[in-house]
């Protein structure tokens, strides 16, 4: 929508070496979310993991900062810790969600093939913390390191299957079936039952009317799946709301627990 691409911010980064956010831990009142607590890092040997982990930065994402330009060079790549994007495509001013990312996977795997550019605006959707890496770094850990390229051919594979099931989802399942779908996505993505929402802001990815999203959220609110205030979701009913959505939900799902399961 015109509307969400003109509201797109490249918004100033925070960002600090590894080393230097846990010493702040001690002097935050919060302990800041470890790297690690991304499952493609976690998923790696200690090895492995550290030669991504020394030439990384966690960086703070705010609401729709955009990440990447469809088909522009990607420069860095992002492991989300606690935070979640949204890969969209569209034509015309108009943009609708294909693939939402949290800390299931990592954002820019489509640069690694032959072109080099990013596949559709990649935004933030829930605001949280990233692990970043440039993109040449990592380039030449994936070139060296074969447990590493492995887990990328998985992530990309996962991507691929993420992308051809929303554009079905789409076409094929009720505006309510794809709120519920999505609300879970943020769920998993943010490893939190509560986060930040507007209805605004679901129906612009989504690209339906805000009154049908309403209509979508009320109905959630009834059967008491949902609690909904102030631009704060909670779900408090995991099987009533996967009940409400569709079987894509799993089906991506799975796909992506196989990248905790396979080994190299």
């Amino acid at each position: 929508m015109a509307g969400l691409r003109a509201s797109l911010p490249d918004c100033d980064r925070q960002e600090w070496p590894l080393s230097a956010a846990f010493e702040m831990t001690s002097m935050a009142r919060y302990e800041a979310p470890h790297p690690k607590r991304n499952s493609f890092l976690s998923s790696l040997s200690a090895q492995d993991s550290r030669v991504l982990l020394a030439h990384g930065e966690v960086t703070h994402l705010k609401l729709k900062r955009q990440l990447y330009a469809e088909n522009r060079p990607v420069e860095s790549i992002y492991f989300p810790i606690d935070c979640v994007v949204s890969i969209l495509v569209g034509s015309e001013g108009s943009l609708l969600e294909m693939a939402t990312i949290g800390h299931e996977g990592f954002v820019g795997a489509p640069a690694l093939l032959d072109n080099g550019g990013a596949i559709g605006t990649t935004i933030v959707q829930l605001e949280g913390k990233a692990m970043r890496v440039d993109m040449k770094v990592f380039q030449r850990a994936v070139a060296r390191r074969p447990a590493i390229e492995h887990r990328v051919k998985l992530s990309l594979y996962a991507l691929i299957f993420q992308i051809m099931q929303s554009g079905a989802c789409h076409h094929l399942h009720t505006i309510e079936q794809q709120c519920a779908r999505w609300l879970l996505l943020m769920r998993d993505g943010a490893g939190s039952d509560t986060f930040l929402l507007t209805q605004e802001f679901l129906s612009e990815i989504i690209c339906v009317r805000r009154a049908s999203v309403n209509l979508a959220v009320g109905l959630f609110r009834q059967a008491g799946y949902i609690r909904y205030g102030r631009g704060r979701v909670t779900i408090v009913d995991v099987p009533g709301l996967e009940s409400a959505s569709c079987s894509c939900y799993k089906l991506v799902g799975d796909q992506y627990a196989r990248l905790a399961y396979t080994s190299a």
